[in-house]
Protein backbone atom coordinates (compact mmCIF):
# COMPACT_ATOMS: atom_id res chain seq x y z
CA UNK A 1 0.00 0.00 0.00
CA UNK A 2 1.35 3.28 -0.99
CA UNK A 3 0.09 6.29 1.31
CA UNK A 4 0.07 9.80 -0.81
CA UNK A 5 -1.45 12.55 -0.37
CA UNK A 6 -3.74 14.79 -3.08
CA UNK A 7 -4.62 18.54 -2.91
CA UNK A 8 -7.12 20.40 -5.24
CA UNK A 9 -8.17 23.47 -5.90
CA UNK A 10 -10.45 25.37 -8.72
CA UNK A 11 -8.71 28.72 -7.95
CA UNK A 12 -5.28 30.45 -6.52
CA UNK A 13 -7.12 32.18 -3.63
CA UNK A 14 -6.00 29.45 -1.11
CA UNK A 15 -2.16 29.04 -3.30
CA UNK A 16 -0.51 30.07 -0.23
CA UNK A 17 -2.33 27.74 1.92
CA UNK A 18 -1.51 23.98 -0.31
CA UNK A 19 2.79 23.98 1.07
CA UNK A 20 1.14 24.26 5.04
CA UNK A 21 -1.87 21.11 3.85
CA UNK A 22 0.99 19.22 1.82
CA UNK A 23 2.93 19.47 4.95
CA UNK A 24 0.45 18.44 7.27
CA UNK A 25 -0.37 15.17 5.05
CA UNK A 26 3.63 14.82 5.33
CA UNK A 27 3.03 14.70 8.99
CA UNK A 28 0.01 12.67 9.13
CA UNK A 29 2.22 9.51 7.29
CA UNK A 30 5.09 9.92 9.15
CA UNK A 31 3.06 9.55 12.39
CA UNK A 32 0.90 6.59 10.72
CA UNK A 33 4.09 4.80 9.29
CA UNK A 34 5.31 5.11 13.67
CA UNK A 35 2.22 4.08 15.34
CA UNK A 36 3.39 0.97 16.85
CA UNK A 37 5.48 3.35 19.18
CA UNK A 38 1.88 4.73 20.38
CA UNK A 39 -1.63 3.58 20.20
CA UNK A 40 -3.46 4.20 17.29
CA UNK A 41 -6.62 6.80 19.26
CA UNK A 42 -3.39 8.88 20.13
CA UNK A 43 -2.14 9.89 16.25
CA UNK A 44 -3.18 13.34 15.30
CA UNK A 45 -5.16 11.58 12.48
CA UNK A 46 -7.43 9.24 15.21
CA UNK A 47 -10.72 11.69 14.85
CA UNK A 48 -9.89 14.51 18.02
CA UNK A 49 -10.10 17.84 16.68
CA UNK A 50 -8.03 19.15 19.52
CA UNK A 51 -5.10 17.64 17.68
CA UNK A 52 -5.39 19.41 14.58
CA UNK A 53 -4.55 23.05 15.45
CA UNK A 54 -1.15 21.51 16.71
CA UNK A 55 -0.27 19.56 13.60
CA UNK A 56 -1.17 22.80 11.41
CA UNK A 57 1.83 24.32 13.97
CA UNK A 58 3.99 22.03 13.26
CA UNK A 59 3.45 22.10 9.47
CA UNK A 60 3.70 25.80 9.62
CA UNK A 61 6.79 25.81 11.57
CA UNK A 62 8.61 23.33 9.50
CA UNK A 63 7.90 25.53 6.20
CA UNK A 64 10.11 27.99 8.29
CA UNK A 65 12.82 25.58 6.89
CA UNK A 66 11.62 25.44 3.42
CA UNK A 67 12.31 27.02 -0.23
CA UNK A 68 8.50 28.25 0.41
CA UNK A 69 6.94 31.32 2.11
CA UNK A 70 7.83 31.46 5.85
CA UNK A 71 4.85 31.51 8.51
CA UNK A 72 5.22 32.35 12.02
CA UNK A 73 2.30 30.29 13.68
CA UNK A 74 0.46 31.45 17.39
CA UNK A 75 -2.01 28.79 18.82
CA UNK A 76 -5.10 29.48 21.32
CA UNK A 77 -5.03 33.42 21.09
CA UNK A 78 -7.73 35.30 23.28
CA UNK A 79 -10.02 37.14 20.91
CA UNK A 80 -12.93 39.30 21.27
CA UNK A 81 -16.54 37.93 19.78
CA UNK A 82 -19.40 39.78 19.39
CA UNK A 83 -20.79 37.65 22.49
CA UNK A 84 -17.58 38.09 24.51
CA UNK A 85 -14.46 36.67 25.01
CA UNK A 86 -13.07 33.84 23.03
CA UNK A 87 -9.95 32.33 21.48
CA UNK A 88 -8.68 31.61 17.45
CA UNK A 89 -7.32 28.57 16.90
CA UNK A 90 -4.72 29.20 15.15
CA UNK A 91 -3.07 32.46 13.03
CA UNK A 92 -0.59 32.66 10.67
CA UNK A 93 2.24 35.65 10.12
CA UNK A 94 4.36 36.53 7.33
CA UNK A 95 5.99 38.86 5.32
CA UNK A 96 2.69 39.79 3.09
CA UNK A 97 -0.03 38.87 5.25
CA UNK A 98 -1.94 37.40 8.51
CA UNK A 99 -4.23 34.23 8.03
CA UNK A 100 -6.81 33.65 10.83
CA UNK A 101 -7.93 30.04 10.83
CA UNK A 102 -10.53 28.33 12.68
CA UNK A 103 -10.74 24.68 12.51
CA UNK A 104 -13.61 21.69 13.05
CA UNK A 105 -13.31 18.06 12.93
CA UNK A 106 -15.80 15.23 11.96
CA UNK A 107 -15.96 11.93 11.11
CA UNK A 108 -17.79 11.04 7.55
CA UNK A 109 -18.67 7.45 6.60
CA UNK A 110 -16.72 6.55 3.17
CA UNK A 111 -19.98 5.86 1.70
CA UNK A 112 -21.98 8.22 2.86
CA UNK A 113 -23.23 10.31 0.26
CA UNK A 114 -24.32 13.47 2.26
CA UNK A 115 -21.99 16.52 2.83
CA UNK A 116 -24.49 18.11 5.00
CA UNK A 117 -22.56 18.48 8.09
CA UNK A 118 -19.18 19.39 6.19
CA UNK A 119 -21.51 22.30 5.39
CA UNK A 120 -22.30 23.09 9.02
CA UNK A 121 -18.84 22.50 10.21
CA UNK A 122 -17.43 25.62 7.77
CA UNK A 123 -20.26 27.68 8.50
CA UNK A 124 -19.71 27.62 12.15
CA UNK A 125 -15.81 27.93 11.18
CA UNK A 126 -16.94 31.15 9.10
CA UNK A 127 -19.18 32.74 11.71
CA UNK A 128 -16.93 32.39 14.75
CA UNK A 129 -14.53 33.86 12.01
CA UNK A 130 -16.76 36.91 11.51
CA UNK A 131 -17.22 37.23 15.28
CA UNK A 132 -14.38 38.23 15.48
CA UNK A 133 -13.49 42.55 15.76
CA UNK A 134 -11.02 44.58 17.56
CA UNK A 135 -8.60 42.76 15.09
CA UNK A 136 -5.39 44.97 16.11
CA UNK A 137 -5.67 42.90 19.09
CA UNK A 138 -4.52 40.26 17.79
CA UNK A 139 -2.36 40.93 14.63
CA UNK A 140 -1.10 44.99 15.49
CA UNK A 141 -1.33 47.77 13.25
CA UNK A 142 1.64 46.70 11.60
CA UNK A 143 -0.30 43.52 10.11
CA UNK A 144 -3.60 44.86 9.45
CA UNK A 145 -3.40 45.89 5.84
CA UNK A 146 -3.78 42.08 4.98
CA UNK A 147 -5.89 39.81 6.61
CA UNK A 148 -7.30 36.72 5.11
CA UNK A 149 -9.78 34.50 7.41
CA UNK A 150 -9.58 30.70 6.46
CA UNK A 151 -12.73 28.21 7.45
CA UNK A 152 -11.53 24.49 7.88
CA UNK A 153 -12.89 20.78 8.11
CA UNK A 154 -10.55 17.94 8.67
CA UNK A 155 -12.52 14.96 8.45
CA UNK A 156 -12.10 11.42 9.25
CA UNK A 157 -13.10 9.04 6.60
CA UNK A 158 -14.48 6.10 8.40
CA UNK A 159 -16.14 2.53 7.98
CA UNK A 160 -17.29 0.00 9.91
CA UNK A 161 -14.52 -2.74 10.99
CA UNK A 162 -16.55 -5.68 9.77
CA UNK A 163 -16.50 -4.06 6.65
CA UNK A 164 -13.14 -3.02 6.70
CA UNK A 165 -11.82 -6.59 7.37
CA UNK A 166 -13.52 -7.94 4.23
CA UNK A 167 -11.84 -5.54 1.81
CA UNK A 168 -8.04 -5.66 0.60
CA UNK A 169 -6.09 -2.44 0.55
CA UNK A 170 -6.69 -1.52 -2.93
CA UNK A 171 -10.04 -1.84 -2.42
CA UNK A 172 -10.24 0.73 0.41
CA UNK A 173 -7.57 2.90 -0.88
CA UNK A 174 -10.14 3.09 -4.67
CA UNK A 175 -13.35 4.01 -1.93
CA UNK A 176 -11.00 6.96 -0.55
CA UNK A 177 -10.18 8.47 -3.58
CA UNK A 178 -14.04 7.78 -4.82
CA UNK A 179 -14.85 10.14 -1.69
CA UNK A 180 -12.54 12.21 -2.86
CA UNK A 181 -13.65 13.20 -5.99
CA UNK A 182 -16.98 13.58 -4.47
CA UNK A 183 -15.99 16.79 -2.19
CA UNK A 184 -14.61 17.83 -4.98
CA UNK A 185 -17.69 17.82 -6.81
CA UNK A 186 -19.70 19.15 -3.81
CA UNK A 187 -17.20 22.38 -2.91
CA UNK A 188 -15.93 22.89 -6.03
CA UNK A 189 -14.59 26.43 -4.65
CA UNK A 190 -12.52 24.96 -1.77
CA UNK A 191 -9.36 23.81 -1.27
CA UNK A 192 -9.94 19.62 -1.13
CA UNK A 193 -7.07 17.73 0.49
CA UNK A 194 -6.92 14.05 1.25
CA UNK A 195 -4.41 11.38 2.28
CA UNK A 196 -4.93 7.85 2.27
CA UNK A 197 -3.41 6.34 5.36
CA UNK A 198 -4.84 2.73 5.38
CA UNK A 199 -7.00 1.31 8.24
CA UNK A 200 -6.55 2.25 12.26
CA UNK A 201 -8.56 2.75 15.15
CA UNK A 202 -9.92 5.95 15.49
CA UNK A 203 -10.53 7.95 19.32
CA UNK A 204 -13.98 6.61 21.13
CA UNK A 205 -15.53 4.07 22.41
CA UNK A 206 -13.48 0.85 22.35
CA UNK A 207 -13.66 -3.07 23.10
CA UNK A 208 -11.16 -3.53 26.17
CA UNK A 209 -11.17 -6.88 25.38
CA UNK A 210 -10.83 -7.12 21.51
CA UNK A 211 -8.83 -3.87 21.40
CA UNK A 212 -10.96 -2.51 17.90
CA UNK A 213 -13.46 0.12 17.93
CA UNK A 214 -16.88 0.19 16.28
CA UNK A 215 -15.71 1.81 13.27
CA UNK A 216 -11.97 2.51 11.86
CA UNK A 217 -10.21 5.01 9.74
CA UNK A 218 -8.39 4.72 6.47
CA UNK A 219 -7.41 8.35 5.61
CA UNK A 220 -8.14 12.28 6.19
CA UNK A 221 -9.56 14.92 4.27
CA UNK A 222 -9.07 18.58 4.57
CA UNK A 223 -11.89 21.17 3.11
CA UNK A 224 -10.42 24.50 3.48
CA UNK A 225 -13.02 27.49 2.33
CA UNK A 226 -11.54 31.78 2.30
CA UNK A 227 -13.80 34.04 3.06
Amino acid sequence: MQEHCKIKSSNNSLRYMRPIISEVCNILIECYNQSNLIPDTCLPNSSREISLTPTLYAAAYRMRDSQHRKYWPAAELPVTRKDGMGRLDLALFSSKRTVLVECKQLRMAIRGKSFSRVQTRLDNASNQLRDIYELESIVGSTFIKKIDKVAMVSIAGVMPIEKAELLNDSEKEEMFWDKFEALRAEFKKHMISGVYLGQHHINGKIDLNTNCSKQVSIGQFFVLMKL
